[in-house]
C-alpha cells in the first residue's frame, strides 16, 4: 500500500483545453493547470487501485505523488502560500498551502515517483537512438535495467487519441508517457531522478532546448523537474472545444506487477570518469545550439528592450543592457 494525495480545485478545470485551429493542427492551452483553491484528500491504495484512480479524474481533479503531513487531517481546505502567510500562524488545521510543508514524501515509505516522458524539443538523433532500442520503455530499460522487474502504471499523455467527431478522423495527439513507478524510499525521489536523467544523458537519451532568453534548458527522456511530493499530476480527461474528441480508451492505465525499485541501490550517484563524459556531451550539445542560441537571445532582447524604454522612458541603448543582465542571471 502506497499513499498519495488527491485534489480538487474549486472554480474551474485543473486540466488542458486543447483546441482545433483553423489550419488544422491542435492547440493545447495549460493556462489552467493552477490551483488557488480547493480540497486535498489523503488516500491510501494499492499501485492496481492507483491506476484505477487516475483513469477516472475529472477535469477538475488531480493527484500528487506525496502525502499529507501526518498530523493533518486527511480532508482538508487548500488555499494558496500568500493566504496562509496573512493568517500569521493561526490557519486552522484544517487548511493547508499546497507546498513541501504540507504535503510531501515522506521518508522511508515506499511511493510512486513519476517517470514523465516528453519528445518537446528532441532532435533527430534522440529519436532514431530511442526507435533503435524499441521505444521508450525499452530505451529506460537500457538505462536502468533493474526496472524490468518493478510494479508500475504506464498511461498516455493527455492529448492521445483524439479524433474529429464529425469525420472520425483521427488527429495527431502528443506521443508522451507518465509511468509510475513503486519505489522504496519516496524521500528520494528528487536525486534518483536527476541522476536517471545524467545517465540517460550517458547513453545518448539526452539534449538541450534553447528557452526564450537564448538560455539552455537539459532535457532526457526523463523529467529530472517532477520529483517533490507535492507537485500536481495531471490526470484529468482533457477540456476539448467541439469538433475535438477523444477515445478515451487510447489512455487507459496499464498496470504491472512486480517488485519494488531500491532507487539507493539501483541509480548510484555518477563516478568521476561519468561526471567528466556528461560534462563533455552536454559541451557538445551547447555547441550545436550555439548559432541558435544568439539568434535567439538577440531577438529576444531586442523585443524586451523596445517595451522596456517606452514603459520606463529609458533609451534602447539603456534598455538593452538591463534585459542583456537579465539574461544572465
Amino acid at each position: 500500500m502506497i499513499e498519495i494525495t488527491h485534489l480538487a480545485k474549486t472554480g474551474g478545470p485543473l486540466t488542458k483545453r486543447i483546441t482545433l485551429a483553423d489550419d488544422g493542427s491542435i492547440k493545447s492551452d495549460g493556462s489552467a493547470c493552477v490551483m488557488g483553491r480547493g480540497t486535498a484528500h489523503r488516500v491510501r491504495l494499492s499501485v492496481a487501485e492507483f491506476g484505477e484512480l487516475i483513469a477516472s479524474r475529472k477535469p477538475h481533479e488531480a493527484v500528487a505523488l506525496g502525502s499529507l503531513r501526518p498530523d493533518l487531517p486527511d480532508s482538508v481546505q487548500v488555499t494558496t502560500q500568500d493566504r496562509l502567510a496573512t493568517l500569521n500562524g493561526s490557519a486552522p488545521s484544517g487548511l493547508i498551502a499546497r507546498d513541501a510543508d504540507h504535503i510531501f514524501y515522506r521518508s522511508g515509505q515506499p511511493a510512486l515517483v513519476l517517470l514523465d516522458y516528453d519528445t518537446k524539443g528532441m532532435p533527430r538523433s534522440v529519436q532514431a537512438a530511442i526507435d533503435e532500442l524499441g521505444g521508450f520503455e525499452s530505451a529506460l530499460l537500457r538505462v536502468l535495467p533493474e526496472l524490468a522487474t518493478v510494479a508500475r502504471v504506464v498511461r498516455r499523455s493527455t492529448s492521445a487519441g483524439l479524433y474529429h467527431a464529425d469525420t472520425g478522423a483521427a488527429l495527431p495527439g502528443s506521443n508522451g508517457l507518465h509511468v509510475f513507478v513503486l519505489v522504496e524510499d519516496g524521500a528520494d525521489a528528487e536525486r534518483f531522478l536527476k541522476t536517471l536523467d545524467e545517465r540517460c544523458w550517458l547513453h545518448n537519451l539526452g539534449w538541450m532546448m534553447v528557452g526564450a532568453g537564448g538560455q539552455l534548458l537539459n532535457r532526457s527522456i526523463v523529467d529530472r523537474m517532477v520529483g517533490r511530493g507535492e507537485r500536481l499530476v495531471f490526470e484529468g480527461a482533457p477540456v476539448l472545444d467541439p469538433p475535438l474528441a477523444q477515445d478515451k480508451e487510447s489512455r487507459t492505465p496499464v498496470v504491472t506487477d512486480g517488485t519494488v525499485l531500491d532507487t539507493v541501490a539501483a541509480c548510484t550517484p555518477l563516478t568521476i570518469v561519468e561526471q567528466a563524459r556528461l560534462k563533455e556531451l552536454r559541451s557538445k550539445e551547447a555547441n550545436r545550439l550555439a548559432p541558435e542560441r544568439a539568434h535567439e537571445r538577440e531577438r529576444f532582447i531586442a523585443e524586451r528592450a523596445e517595451r522596456l524604454a517606452k514603459r520606463a522612458n529609458l533609451t534602447v541603448p539603456a534598455a538593452r543592457r538591463i534585459v542583456a543582465r537579465q539574461c544572465e542571471g
